[in-house]
């Protein structure tokens, strides 16, 4: 069957298609009723969202997906890691592979920061920041050699994880595993590689994850 022209029609705030024969046809007249708070407003050609509407997190650009708000740990049992004295404990439930990152980043905590550490020497007597994102994702299996903190744009599959969260920007690089934050630093500090409970922004980072995690 030859198509000549398709026309898609579609409502923001209010749908009225159904589908019928892997194809969208409306089911009832297209006509808009404004209700507070459940439908759009419309004035002078310009709508707003109703407040009840989900407000935006996450943006997609280029391929990447862009992290839009603070990175912050929260403790939930059974799904997310659990700090104590510096030492963080995974979740029973969490895969080996995140076990292993959990381990891993526990072994970091009285490393100091070293420019270039963690690359050259892959067990290394300090790391910088992608050398730490390296020695964690390799002690995992997730992760062959080490990668600078640019090479992370394009590691494994773009957004958020399940279990294990990549945040990149062009000169730093940390990461989240089982919700706890494992970094070197933030605001100028550099205190080595250190699990980090307190939020810092994510704004200016793309993500990306391990497959499957």
């Amino acid at each position: 069957m030859k198509v000549s022209s398709l026309f898609l029609l579609f409502a923001i705030a209010g749908p009225v298609l159904t589908s019928c024969v892997g194809q969208l046809k409306p089911w009832k007249p297209m006509a808009f009723q404004f209700n507070s708070g459940t439908r759009a407003l419309l004035r002078n050609g310009v709508a707003y969202a109703p407040r009840s509407a989900p407000a935006p997190v996450l943006t997609s650009y280029g391929g990447q997906v862009k992290a839009l708000k603070p990175v912050a740990f929260q403790f939930n049992f059974g799904t997310t890691a659990f700090l104590r004295g510096g030492v963080a404990y995974a979740p029973r439930s969490a895969p080996p592979a995140v076990k292993r990152a959990i381990e891993a980043g526990n072994r970091l905590q009285n490393k100091p920061y070293k420019y270039g550490g963690g690359h050259a020497v892959l067990h290394d007597t300090g790391y910088d920041c992608s050398g730490a994102v390296s020695y964690v994702l390799r002690e995992a299996g997730v992760l062959k050699g080490q990668m600078p903190a640019r090479g992370f744009f394009n590691y494994g599959k773009r957004g958020e994880g399940d279990w294990i969260t990549i945040y990149v920007r062009k000169s730093h690089v940390f990461m989240t595993v089982a919700g706890l934050r494992l970094d070197t630093g933030w605001g100028g500090e550099r205190t080595g590689p250190r699990w980090k409970p307190m939020p810092r922004p994510g704004k200016g980072h793309v993500m990306r994850h391990p497959p499957g995690y």
